[in-house]
């Protein structure tokens, strides 16, 4: 990594390594050696990291002094700077699909929809534009409208939250409590 000059080294799912074996130790003095041999910036994410026992021992003692964390969360969608920084992020995964028949610039109309369905999670945005996809590829369509997407079954925490926000807006009674 260091004669390939390396610069940028991510390591997902860190709450995987599993502290109940002996091996989480060889895997937590693997990483150890690599931050401290290879000259790149690491950035470690995970679930629940701080929780997960990746921290504790005297291992992980080590290793939370070498991280600063940082909590993810959804994307806002109040203000207008907000909304255009949610418009670049699908403006991102649209530049990344190769359908044929996809026009670029077409999903920023759907914004909105998009914000409302995944709830302003990343992961979720990525789950329904991917399966989109792969559902306009094994059609043969080659691209990604609404009605297409409206076909694509989400996530099970974006599903949940989808069924409570129509709830809210079904029940005035419910919405009107909620803004007190």
């Amino acid at each position: 990594m260091t004669d390939l000059r390396t610069s940028l080294v991510l390591v997902d799912e860190v709450q995987e390594l599993d502290r109940s074996r002996a091996s989480h130790d060889q895997q937590s003095d693997q990483l150890k050696y690599f931050m401290d041999h290879v000259p790149a910036t690491f950035v470690l994410t995970g679930i629940n990291v701080e929780n997960c026992g990746f921290f504790t021992g005297h291992r992980g003692h080590q290793l939370a002094r070498r991280f600063t964390p940082l909590k993810a969360s959804p994307s806002n969608y109040s203000t207008i700077a907000q909304r255009q920084e949610w418009a670049m992020l699908i403006e991102g995964f649209e530049l990344a699909l190769r359908l044929h028949a996809h026009k670029p610039g077409s999903l920023l109309p759907l914004a909105d929809y998009l914000f409302g369905r995944t709830g302003g999670y990343i992961v979720s945005l990525s789950h329904l534009i991917r399966e989109a996809a792969i559902k306009a590829i094994l059609t043969g369509t080659e691209r990604i409208d609404k009605q297409l997407l409206d076909s694509v079954e989400l996530d099970h925490a974006a599903t949940e939250e989808e069924e409570a926000a129509a709830q809210r807006l079904a029940n005035p009674k419910t919405r009107k409590r909620g803004k007190h």
